[in-house]
């Protein structure tokens, strides 16, 4: 199995070095670090642009899996062995599970049981969120933070924006309407990075009163 690593810039904070420490034990791997900003004033078409980018690269490479991975993602070292172990299980989609960087103290997860707006994460549903804590369920996106996607679904949907929200929503949106399996790993905790009341910080989810932990750096 070959694999597509990408890592994209966010805040272009130096978080990617980290990240790439639990990935670099593999050797048969593209890698790719888009470092080019195209001249877009909106942040969410930079983004998607970039995303675009990467996809069109992967589809010209032989690789199976594409993964991304943030500049401001903070991800443990068995990664990689949980995304593809997912993959193997059913899922077309596999994601780590994350906190937003909005709305602290109470961010919401990137793992949404609906498309919605305002969304529908998993963090709003404390009981359910304790019960499966740890194990993989299906979801139906959200982020691309931390994620491990098959061919088979890039070959069929594009990068792009239809409206105000960002390019994951209706990458998530079109996976759900293809049929495709998007699941995520509630073991694979990662950490985001974020400056919080004046520091650099990075946000965990966690199961307690804010449904998150912040570590100051």
């Amino acid at each position: 199995m070959k694999l597509f690593i990408c890592t994209l810039p966010y805040h272009n904070v130096p978080i990617a070095a980290e990240s790439r420490k639990a990935l670099k034990h593999l050797d048969d791997t593209y890698n790719m670090v888009i470092t080019y900003d195209p001249a877009l004033e909106d942040p969410l078409d930079r983004i998607t642009w970039r995303y675009q980018t990467a996809r069109n690269w992967f589809l010209s490479t032989e690789a199976d899996l594409f993964v991304s991975i943030e500049d401001d993602m903070v991800v443990p070292p068995d990664t990689l062995e949980r995304l593809i172990g997912v993959l193997n299980a059913g899922a077309n989609i596999a994601y780590g599970l994350y906190a937003w960087r909005h709305n602290l103290p109470n961010p919401d997860w990137n793992a949404h049981l609906a498309i919605a707006r305002p969304g529908v994460s998993l963090r709003r549903f404390p009981k359910y969120a304790t019960e499966c804590w740890g194990s993989t369920i299906d979801v139906a996106g959200l982020g691309l933070g931390c994620t491990a996607i098959k061919r088979e679904v890039l070959e069929q949907i594009r990068f792009e924006r239809r409206g105000p929200e960002g390019c994951d929503f209706y990458f998530a949106l079109d996976a759900i309407q293809a049929g495709f399996i998007q699941r995520c790993d509630l073991g694979l905790i990662c950490g985001h990075y974020l400056v919080y009341e004046g520091k650099p910080a990075i946000v965990y989810p966690a199961l307690n009163e804010f449904m998150c932990r912040v570590v100051v750096l």
